[in-house]
């Protein structure tokens, strides 16, 4: 999950012309949510590292909610 993290982290950050980190991140953690949510269903990931995965997007939901960038 680490490695699908970085890698969206990575690709986010080379697609964009500015620096948004704070974007990245969400964007990767959204996205490791659904794929962590996926191997979660199917036993493939056992609840305590979901349960990061869910911590870690709601610290990226609020990152983002509070980004002064877009005022």
């Amino acid at each position: 999950m680490v490695a699908i993290f970085v890698i969206f982290l990575a690709g986010y950050l080379r697609s964009k012309n500015d620096d948004d980190f704070i974007g990245a991140f969400a964007v990767s953690s959204y996205a490791c949510l659904v794929i962590g949510l996926l191997f979660w269903i199917i036993d493939f990931l056992d609840g305590i590292a979901f349960g990061f995965i869910v911590g870690i997007s709601i610290i990226s939901t609020a990152m983002l909610l509070f980004d002064k960038r877009g005022q």
